[in-house]
């Protein structure tokens, strides 16, 4: 996978985040116009109940999202050409780890709490060998995201802030096990 690929993959997401945004704002707009007719005196108490509402609130589900989200945490460690990549994501049937060595460019130690989409039909990737591209540009946080490829698709992916050093690229096979 090139830079301009990459980029491309990353889409989802950032229409994602922009959707997170536009309903946040949404809910703002919705308590600012339900300010509307309210007296000045009363302003400060409307302001504490909707903060408190907005910090007690279970986020609502995000129905948008067509495939479902696994998380996990990824730690890589690499130098010069060559480095290691060990995953364990929770998928529905429990924990995989996906740990193999890979050839790429940089040199990083990072460590990252995540998660990602994954299709539905993907309910545990079982022990399958699958290829993956991994991305990191960290200087005490940034972010780390790898790319599980089966079959010459993109079947999954993990994002997360990334704690730790380095900016890498790099990729290869790997499989996965059931811890």
């Amino acid at each position: 996978m090139n830079y301009k690929e990459g980029v491309k993959s990353i889409a989802p997401y950032k229409s994602r985040a922009e959707v997170s945004q536009q309903r946040e704002f949404e809910k703002y707009r919705r308590f600012h116009e339900s300010l509307l007719g309210v007296s000045s005196e009363e302003l400060p108490n409307k302001i504490a109940e909707f903060e408190e509402k907005q910090l007690n609130a279970i986020p609502e589900p995000d129905e948008s999202l067509e495939n479902p989200w696994y998380g996990g945490s990824v730690d890589v460690k690499f130098g010069v050409v060559y480095g290691r990549i060990n995953a364990i994501i929770t998928f529905k049937d429990g924990d995989y780890q996906f740990d193999t060595s890979f050839w790429g460019f940089g040199a990083a130690g990072v460590t990252a709490g995540g998660g990602g989409p994954w299709g539905d039909n993907w309910n545990s990737p079982g022990d399958l060998k699958m290829g993956f591209e991994v991305f990191t540009a960290s200087y005490g946080g940034g972010i780390l995201q790898v790319f599980w490829i089966y079959n010459g698709q993109i079947v999954g992916s993990f994002v997360g802030p990334a704690i730790g050093a380095g900016a890498i690229g790099g990729g290869g096979t790997g499989k996965w096990k059931k811890l």
